[in-house]
C-alpha cells in the first residue's frame, strides 16, 4: 500500500519544465539565451547573491563543479532587488565565477523557477524538466556541510542515472523581491 501511495504522489506531483529563457549579462548587459536542449548532459541554474554569505561561502565549490563537469551548461542568475548594481558587479569580477551570470533585475526568473534562497539550484534535464532543485550542500556555510548535494545529483546524471535525490531544502538568504 505504501508503494502505491508513493507512486501515485510522484505521479501527481508537478513537474517543472522550462524552455529556453534568457537575460542580460550582468557585465556586458548584452542578452544571454540558455536553452537546455543544447546542453551535452544537462542545465545547472544556480541563484546567486553578491552580499549573502551563504552564496559567497559556495563560490568555490561551484568553480570545481563547473571544471569537474563539464558537459553541463552551468549559469548564474542574480535576482536580488536589494543589492545595488555597483557592489554586485564588484563582487562578482572578484569571485570570477566560470560561467555565465544574468541580471535578473525584476526577478522574473526566480519567480518563474520559484527560487526562494541563495544559493539556490536548479537542475534541468535537455528536455528543461527539473531533475533537481534545492541546496548546493546541506549546509549554509560550505566549509561545515557533510554533502554536496550538486556533486551528488551531476555524478549520477554524468554516469547515465537517475539522481540520488530531486530535492533538498535550500539553505541561505532570501532573494529579495523589493528594493
Amino acid at each position: 500500500m505504501k508503494n502505491i501511495a508513493m507512486a501515485l504522489f510522484t505521479c501527481l506531483m508537478p513537474m517543472t519544465s522550462f524552455a529556453a529563457f534568457s537575460g542580460a549579462d550582468l557585465f556586458t548587459g548584452q542578452t544571454i539565451t540558455v536553452d537546455p536542449a543544447k546542453s551535452e548532459k544537462g542545465t545547472v541554474v544556480i541563484f546567486v547573491s553578491a552580499k549573502c554569505p551563504c552564496s559567497a561561502s559556495h563560490e568555490n565549490i561551484i568553480k570545481n563543479l563547473v571544471a569537474e563537469f563539464p558537459d553541463f551548461k552551468f549559469v548564474a542568475i542574480h535576482s536580488n532587488r536589494d543589492e545595488k548594481p555597483d557592489i554586485t558587479t564588484e563582487h562578482f569580477k572578484k569571485s570570477n565565477l566560470p560561467l555565465p551570470l544574468i541580471q535578473d533585475d525584476h526577478a522574473k526568473l526566480a519567480d518563474q523557477f520559484k527560487a526562494l534562497k541563495t544559493p539556490h539550484v536548479f537542475v534541468l534535464n535537455k528536455a528543461g524538466t527539473t531533475v533537481y532543485s534545492g541546496g548546493i550542500t546541506n549546509s549554509h556555510i560550505a566549509d561545515k556541510s557533510t554533502r554536496n548535494y550538486l556533486k551528488e545529483v551531476l555524478t549520477a546524471l554524468h554516469k547515465g542515472e537517475k539522481p540520488p535525490l530531486s530535492e533538498e531544502r535550500s539553505m541561505g538568504c532570501m532573494i529579495s523581491r523589493r528594493e
